[in-house]
């Protein structure tokens, strides 16, 4: 009898195992599920993230693009476009002005300069993932305020506190956070931005105050990214303009006034760009026949306004007092900016002149 008993509880301790082991069998399975299933999620979420980022340089690179290529009327001044915020019909507003309504919006998808092939950005199938755009009420395409490598002195936006961006794109999470509807409100930033960001001027990219409702990824455009191919734009300008000076036969200084033409007689003539030459003598004849007039020379500097006379913007757009000019020899001479960390070299070398960059200090970014 008592090994029958033991038999019996043989077979119960044995049943009572196999269900032990057959229920931490399925619940190491739906652990295990559950866990591959955090782990998708969290990949998932990463590789969205990655996705986003590359279409926020996307969209950067588009719009200097865009400003390199459709300078404004000057032909000389890289601007940005405007956002799209007055009728959503994905093109950039006529104008937009320092309120953060209009400086502020959806990101145009497409920009269509006069004259020109459409810029097209990455489309958006969903109209609540769309990129917004925010722009310096001084560097869109509707401003008339002077741009070149002092002023503006900063650009009005920051990003984590780091400041001088003149553009900022901002793309909202793909989920709506905290009290956020993008749905009932699709015109409003609140419904689709946050920590600061729906408010303009001051962006972030992290928001420690409230992580768990913070999912916008942000990207800017500093002043220093649009302002240098501006002074490189000038810098070839330039340089034009000196080959031209130089292929001139002229004398190596203008004299004022220009009716003494003694004065000139005394400098050789020849090819040179902008130049000062030292001659003592420089007491004439006047008109009447009297000795003492001392003729007025040009000095190199205006000598080197004088060859950029031709070009309208260089004083409205308020070159002229920022730019230092150096001539070298017949056949070579630098400029510099104001504010530009970048020492611009010309030579004349076969019928043409030759450009070249430098850093004006010993070490930085070539960059203004």
């Amino acid at each position: 009898m008592k090994t029958f008993n033991r038999s019996i509880n043989k077979q119960k301790g044995a049943a009572l195992l196999l269900v032990i082991m057959i229920l931490f069998a399925g619940f190491s399975s739906m652990l295990l599920a559950s866990m591959n299933n955090q782990n998708y999620s969290l990949k998932s979420k990463i590789e969205t993230r990655r996705e986003t980022q590359d279409r926020l340089v996307a969209a950067k690179e588009i719009l200097l693009a865009f400003s390199r290529l459709f300078p404004d009327s000057s032909g000389i001044t890289n601007r940005l476009p405007c956002p799209d915020n007055d009728t959503n019909d994905n093109y950039p507003d006529p104008t937009c002005n320092t309120t953060v309504a209009t400086f502020q919006g959806r990101l145009p998808e497409e920009l269509n300069p006069a004259g020109g092939d459409n810029f097209t950005f990455d489309r958006i199938s969903d109209f609540y993932e769309q990129l917004w755009y925010a722009i310096d009420p001084n560097f869109h395409l509707s401003s008339v305020t002077t741009i070149n490598t002092v002023t503006p002195a900063t650009g009005a936006f920051s990003i984590d506190g780091v400041g001088d961006y003149v553009a900022v794109i901002i793309a909202p999470g793909e989920e709506e956070v905290d009290s956020q509807d993008r749905i009932g409100a699709p015109d409003n930033a609140d419904n689709f931005l946050e920590g600061g960001n729906e408010n303009g001027t001051t962006y972030v990219s992290r928001y420690s105050a409230d992580p768990n409702n913070f999912n916008d990824q942000v990207i800017g455009i500093t002043r220093s990214e649009l302002i240098t191919p501006i002074a490189n734009r000038v810098a070839e300008k330039i340089k034009n303009n000196l080959t031209s000076y130089y292929n001139v036969d002229r004398y190596y200084r203008d004299a004022q006034p220009s009716d003494y033409w003694s004065c000139y007689a005394q400098y050789p003539k020849g090819k040179s760009y902008p130049r000062d030459f030292t001659y003592n003598n420089q007491s004439y004849p006047d008109a009447a026949g009297k000795n003492g007039v001392v003729c007025l020379w040009h000095t190199e500097d205006e000598m080197f306004e004088i060859a950029m006379l031709g070009d309208v913007w260089y004083t409205t757009d308020g070159w002229n007092p920022i730019t230092t000019y150096t001539n070298i020899s017949n056949t070579e001479a630098t400029v510099e900016f104001d504010n530009c960390n970048i020492r611009y070299r010309y030579k004349y070398v076969s019928g043409e002149t030759v450009l070249s960059y430098e850093l004006k200090t010993g070490s930085g970014a070539i960059s203004c």
